[in-house]
């Protein structure tokens, strides 16, 4: 989850906080924050953030949802 989590900083420019089931090996709730003057954009990065996320290897992105504010 570590490199998972790192990855998506490094790309993304983005914070990412793991939120429930610290230290499961098998599960893993992330947060993600973005901020950004532009609803659209932040929309459109925090879908990517979850298809990427989706496609790396040995992960399953179970579901997701995108609160903004």
């Amino acid at each position: 989850m570590q490199s998972l989590k790192q990855v998506m900083r490094n790309r993304y420019n983005c914070s990412v906080a793991e939120t429930d089931f610290e230290g499961q090996w098998s599960r893993a709730r992330l947060a993600v924050c973005v901020v950004s003057n532009d609803s659209r954009h932040a929309n459109a990065q925090l879908n990517e953030i979850a298809r990427f996320a989706g496609t790396k290897n040995g992960a399953e992105l179970l579901d997701y949802h995108i609160e903004m504010f």
